[in-house]
């Protein structure tokens, strides 16, 4: 006896395959088929005890299919991925059109100079504090001085660093000739 859920279910959802019918259809052997069953796909009804694995012909063929065609992803899947990577291509291109993205060798060596201008005014420390210091023997003094120097020397390689982007050097990020000589001069 069929109830009326039954009889308006088409028969394609309704159509149930074996372990050995499925594997048959797929051209695989069984004990490949029950790998791929172990990831519980769609359409795959795992048997318990005393119960044997069936597979919804339809949902099941659909995943492999799908499965087959991209390994794991689907054509909107990949169609979506295409898209955005499109799009990213893009949004990049505008972005070097407006001069809002460097070069990372660009960028590298803008990094590398900023780091030597900032080490060679920090290595004058020495020298400055030096000449406030000698003689003092008072150690909250010294500290305060050398807190002074190197807050200076560090507030002087920043705004070396903005004049330097500012006065058109960033055109040859690569001319690191000048960096002694410009923390040489205090």
């Amino acid at each position: 006896m069929t109830n009326a859920a039954t009889k308006m279910t088409p028969r394609r959802e309704r159509l149930t395959l074996s372990r050995i019918e499925m594997a048959d259809a797929l051209d695989l052997s069984v004990s490949a088929l029950d790998r791929i069953a172990r990831d519980n796909p769609p359409g795959c009804v795992r048997g318990g005890k005393g119960n044997e694995t069936r597979f919804t012909a339809h949902e099941f063929l659909a995943w492999y299919m799908d499965r087959e065609a991209g390994r794991g992803e689907g054509f909107e899947a990949a169609r979506t991925r295409k898209m955005n990577a499109d799009a990213a291509r893009s949004e990049l291109q505008l972005a070097k059109e407006r001069g809002d993205v460097a070069p990372v060798a660009h960028m590298t060596a803008a990094w590398l100079r900023a780091a030597k201008m900032i080490q060679v005014n920090v290595m004058g420390v020495a020298q400055r504090a030096a000449v406030r210091i000698v003689g003092e023997t008072n150690e909250s003094r010294i500290k305060s001085v050398l807190r002074e120097e190197i807050h200076a020397a560090l507030e002087s390689g920043a705004n070396s660093i903005d004049a330097w982007a500012g006065d058109g050097a960033a055109d040859d990020p690569l001319d690191l000739t000048n960096i002694a000589q410009e923390g040489d001069d205090e």
